[in-house]
C-alpha cells in the first residue's frame, strides 16, 4: 500500500513500528543471536510493509551496508558497545534512520506528484478558461450577427414593423413604416399607438386581445403625416418580454384594385360577345384613365392582330388589322406582359400606330388559353408618361383571363354553328339522296327503255331519213341527259354504284387532253405537269374522268378573259401533322388550278352544296361540284379548295394510292371485240318492258334467251334439259331477290355464271348481298353496254373453267 504523508499519522505509525520491532526483536533474539542477516531481516520486513516492497528493498541494502562497513568498524569493542550494530540501540537507530529516509523519500515523491497534478490542474484550468473565452466570443459574435440580421430585416422588410410597450408607447420602428406613414423614425418613437390609429381604433387590437398570446390579423386605418387615412393589414402578437409587435402591410393599393375590378366587372357582367369586348374597353378606359384601350385577336398563323374592340378618345372606333412586326405587341404575344412607362414610340420606331397617336406609355397583357397558347392581347395606351403601373397591370391580368374565356366561348360557339351547318348540309344531301335513290330504280328502267329503243330505231332507219333520225337522236340525247342527271344526284349523295378498277391517273388525264383542247377557248393556255412513275389508284374510271372534266371546265369558265389552266399529278404522303381530314398514308394528288376571277370565303363555303352555282340563270344545274365532292368522298378521298378574288382558284384532290395487283382480276379488262354468242341465258326481270328489250338485244347477238319471272325461274331451270350458261337477273324483285335466286339456281346448276343488273343505289344493293367484286350491270344501259357486259362475263367464266381444268 502507498500512504500519503501526515505528521500525526506518521508519529503514530513510528510508535507502532518501534513497539512492534522491540517485541519482535526480543522474541527472536534468543533464536538468532548475533546473526546480522537475521537481524537485518526485521527492518526489511517493516519497511517493505510500511512503504512498499521496492523502497524497503533499497533501504535494507542501505542499512546492511551501513552496519557492516561503517558502524561496526567505528565502534568495535569499545565502551560504546551498545552502539554496535548488533545492539538494540544500533538496531533502533538503523530503523529510525531507515524510517526517516523512507519517509522523506515518500514525502518527496508525493510532493512531486502533487506538483505534477497541480500543473495538470493549472493546464486544465487554462484550457477551460480559453474555451470559456472562445464561447463568450462566439456568443458575442452570434449576438452581433443576430442583432445585425434583425436590423437588416427591420430595414429591408417590405412591410412596416412596429414594437410598442404595453402602454402603447412606440419603442422601435423600421424605415418602411416611416415611408408608409410619412413620419420620421424619431417622430414615431415619440408617439403612441393611439396617436397612429387616431379616429379609427379597431378593438381587434386591444390589449386584452393581444395578451391571449395568439397572432391577431385584421385591417386598421392608420393616420399619416398628411392627415389622410391609410388602409393597412396588421399581424400583431405579444413578444416574450411583454411588448407588442405589429407587422403592417399597406393594402390601400389592393383595396383600390378591388374597387376598380368591381366597377369594371359590374359594367361588363351582363354582356357577351362583341358587346362584352366593347363594354370592357370602355370601362377600362374610364377607370384606368387610358387614352386608347383595345382587345386584339391573333389571326391564324400570321403575326397580325385583328382588333375585337377599340376605345379611343371617349368613343368606340372601327376595328382594324395590326401588324405585329417591330411593335411592343410582338413581345407581349411571344414573351408576356410588357410595360413601358415613357418614350415607347422612340423605342419602337417601326410601330406607326404609336407615332400617329403620339403614345408615350404602353401596358400590354397577353391573352393565353389553358394550354398556354396566345390568342391575342389586351392593351392600354397613354399619351403622357406613367408613374405607377401596378394597378393597371393587376387590372389587366384579371380581365385578360375573362377576355380569354369569352374568346374561347365565341370560338366554341362558332365551331358549333359550323358543325350545325355541316349537319344541316349533310341532312339536306341525305334527303336529296334518299329521294334520288327512291326513284332511281323505276327512273333507270324507263331510261333504259328510252335510250336502248332509240338506239335500236337508229340502227333500223335508213340513212336518208335525216329528219326522223334527228328526232330519234334527240330522244336518245334527252334520255342520256336524264341518266346523267340521275347519276349526278346519286354521286353527290354518294349513292351511285361504283365499278372501281386499278387506274393510272396520268393515262386517264392524257386521254382527256384532246377533248379538253377542243372545249377550251384559245385565250386559255392548258398546261400539264404529270409526275413520272405515279402511283395507281383504285376507283371508278368514268367517275374520275367526270371529276377532272368538271373541275377543268369550271376553271375554264372562271377565265373569261383568258389565263392559264394547269393540271398536275404527284405522289404525296399524309402524316399526323398534315392539316387534312385524311388518315395518314400515301395518296395521289391531282391539282387543277386557274388564274381566273377567284372566290371569296363566303362563296367557297357553299361551292359543294347541291344546286349552288355562281353561273347565270340557265347556265348550270348547281350539281357539278357537288357531284365531284360526292365522287371523291365515295372513293375514300378528300378535296380542298384555295381561292382568292382576282388571283385564281386551286382544287386539290387526294385519292388513296394502291400497288397494282399481280392478279389478272385486278387489272383493267379489255372489252371483247366480238359481241356475238350462242350460249343460253336465263333472263329474270320483273319489269316486262325491260325484259322484252334485253331479250331482243341478246337474241340479236345470237344468244338463246329463256325469259322468266323471279318465282318461275327456279322451276324453269329444273325443267330445262339443255345447258344454261348465264343467269342475268335483276337484284330487287317482288317475291325473291336476285342473290337469293342465284343461290337456289347454283344448287341446281353449279357451273352457271351470274350477272346482276339494277337501277338501285349501292347502299340499297349492299343490303341485298351485292358487295364489291360481284359482276353488276348498272341501269340504264344501252344495247352495246349490255352485249359487252354479257360477253365479257361469259368469257371470264370460260377462262376460269379452263384454268380449273388445267
Amino acid at each position: 500500500m502507498i500512504r500519503k504523508p501526515g505528521l500525526l499519522k506518521d508519529i503514530m505509525w513510528w510508535g507502532l513500528s518501534l513497539i512492534f520491532y522491540l517485541i519482535l526483536f526480543f522474541a527472536l533474539y534468543p533464536l538468532i543471536g548475533n546473526s546480522v542477516a537475521m537481524v537485518e531481516l526485521i527492518p526489511i520486513l517493516l519497511i517493505a510493509w510500511f512503504y512498499g516492497l521496492v523502497p524497503g528493498f533499497f533501504f535494507a541494502l542501505f542499512t546492511a551496508f551501513l552496519n557492516t562497513f561503517v558502524l561496526f568498524p567505528m565502534v568495535g569493542e569499545t565502551p560504546l558497545g551498545f552502539l554496535r550494530p548488533q545492539g538494540i540501540i544500533g538496531e533502533i537507530g538503523i530503523l529510525v534512520v531507515t524510517l526517516l529516509v523512507g519517509y522523506f523519500s515518500e514525502v518527496r515523491k508525493q510532493l512531486k506528484q502533487e506538483l505534477l497534478e497541480r500543473e495538470r490542474a493549472e493546464m486544465a484550468l487554462q484550457k477551460l478558461r480559453q474555451e470559456l473565452e472562445e464561447r463568450v466570443e462566439q456568443r458575442a459574435q452570434a449576438l452581433e450577427i443576430s442583432r445585425q440580421s434583425y436590423k437588416l430585416i427591420m430595414e429591408q422588410a417590405s412591410d412596416g414593423i412596429l414594437i410598442t410597450k404595453r402602454s402603447g408607447r412606440v419603442v422601435q420602428v423600421n424605415q418602411r413604416l416611416s415611408e408608409m406613414l410619412g413620419y420620421s423614425e424619431e417622430t414615431l418613437l415619440q408617439m403612441n399607438w393611439f396617436d397612429l390609429v387616431g379616429d379609427f381604433p379597431n378593438e381587434t387590437f386591444s390589449t386584452a386581445s393581444l395578451t391571449t398570446g395568439k397572432m391577431i390579423i385584421g385591417e386598421q386605418t392608420l393616420q399619416t403625416a398628411k392627415g389622410k387615412g391609410l388602409t393597412t393589414e396588421i399581424s400583431a402578437r405579444m413578444l416574450p418580454d411583454g411588448r407588442f409587435q405589429g407587422i403592417i402591410r399597406d393594402i390601400s393599393h389592393r383595396k383600390k384594385t378591388e374597387e376598380v375590378v368591381y366597377n369594371i366587372a359590374r359594367g361588363v357582367s351582363a354582356t357577351t360577345g362583341v358587346e362584352f369586348f366593347r363594354s370592357l374597353v370602355v370601362y377600362l378606359s374610364k377607370v384606368l384613365s387610358a387614352d386608347i384601350v383595345l382587345v386584339g385577336e391573333l389571326i391564324g398563323e400570321k403575326q397580325v392582330i385583328q382588333t375585337t374592340a377599340v376605345y379611343e378618345d371617349g368613343q368606340i372606333v372601327d376595328n382594324f388589322e395590326y401588324d405585329l412586326t417591330g411593335t411592343p405587341c410582338a413581345n407581349v404575344v411571344r414573351v408576356g406582359p410588357a410595360v413601358y412607362t415613357s418614350d415607347v414610340a422612340k423605342l419602337f420606331p417601326l410601330d406607326t400606330l404609336l407615332f400617329e397617336k403620339e403614345i408615350e406609355a404602353y401596358v400590354g397583357y397577353p391573352l393565353l388559353n389553358s394550354s398556354g397558347q396566345s390568342l391575342g392581347l389586351l392593351l392600354v395606351l397613354y399619351k403622357l408618361p406613367l408613374q405607377n403601373t401596378e394597378l393597371i397591370q393587376a387590372t389587366l391580368r384579371i380581365f385578360a383571363a375573362r377576355a380569354v374565356a369569352e374568346l374561347e366561348r365565341q370560338r366554341a360557339q362558332h365551331a358549333l354553328r359550323e358543325s350545325e351547318a355541316k349537319l344541316q348540309q349533310a341532312q339536306k344531301m341525305e334527303a336529296i339522296g334518299r329521294l334520288a335513290g327512291g326513284v332511281a330504280h323505276d327512273f333507270n328502267n324507263i331510261l333504259t327503255i328510252i335510250i336502248s329503243r332509240s338506239d335500236m330505231v337508229m340502227r333500223l332507219l335508213n340513212t336518208e331519213d335525216r329528219s326522223l333520225r334527228k328526232s330519234v337522236t334527240r330522244i336518245k340525247e334527252a334520255g342520256e341527259r336524264a341518266a346523267k342527271l340521275t347519276k349526278q344526284l346519286l354521286a353527290f349523295s354518294r349513292r351511285q354504284v361504283m365499278e372501281p378498277t386499278i387506274i393510272d391517273l396520268n393515262t386517264l388525264i392524257s386521254n382527256l387532253m384532246d377533248m379538253l383542247t377542243h372545249l377550251i377557248h384559245e385565250n386559255v393556255h392548258l398546261e400539264t405537269n404529270l409526275a413520272p412513275n405515279l402511283s395507281l389508284v383504285n376507283a371508278d374510271a368514268t367517275q374520275l374522268e367526270q371529276v377532272v372534266m368538271n373541275l377543268a371546265l369550271n376553271a375554264h369558265d372562271a377565265m373569261a378573259h383568258g389565263g392559264i389552266l394547269n393540271i398536275e399529278t404527284a405522289d404525296v404522303v399524309i402524316d399526323l401533322s398534315s392539316p387534312t381530314e385524311l388518315n395518314p398514308g400515301k395518296y395521289v394528288l391531282i391539282t387543277i388550278s386557274d388564274t381566273g376571277m377567284g372566290m371569296d370565303k363566303e362563296t367557297q363555303a357553299q361551292i359543294f352544296e347541291p344546286f349552288f352555282t355562281t353561273k347565270g340563270r340557265g347556265k348550270g344545274t348547281g350539281l357539278g361540284l357537288a357531284t365531284v365532292h360526292g365522287i371523291v368522298k365515295q372513293s375514300q378521298g378528300h378535296i380542298e379548295v384555295v381561292s382568292e378574288p382576282d388571283v385564281g382558284t386551286t382544287f386539290r384532290v387526294y385519292l388513296p394510292a394502291v400497288i397494282e395487283s399481280e392478279h389478272e382480276s385486278r387489272k383493267n379488262k379489255t372489252a371483247p371485240d366480238d359481241l356475238k354468242g350462242s350460249e343460253t341465258i336465263l333472263l329474270v326481270e320483273d319489269d316486262q318492258e325491260v325484259s322484252d328489250l334485253a331479250q331482243q338485244i341478246l337474241e340479236h347477238h345470237g344468244y338463246l334467251v329463256l325469259p322468266a319471272s323471279g318465282e318461275s325461274a327456279v322451276s324453269l331451270c329444273r325443267s330445262y334439259e339443255g345447258p344454261i350458261h348465264l343467269l342475268l337477273t335483276d337484284v330487287i324483285m317482288p317475291g325473291v331477290s336476285g342473290p337469293d335466286l342465284a343461290r337456289y339456281i347454283l344448287e341446281e346448276r353449279p357451273e352457271i355464271g351470274v350477272l346482276y343488273m339494277s337501277g338501285y343505289t349501292d347502299n340499297i344493293l349492299s343490303l341485298h348481298g351485292i358487295d364489291e367484286g360481284i359482276t353488276l350491270l348498272s341501269k340504264p344501259f344501252t344495247p352495246q353496254t349490255l352485249a359487252k357486259k354479257v360477253r365479257a362475263t361469259l368469257n371470264e367464266i370460260q377462262e376460269n373453267k379452263v384454268m380449273g381444268d388445267g
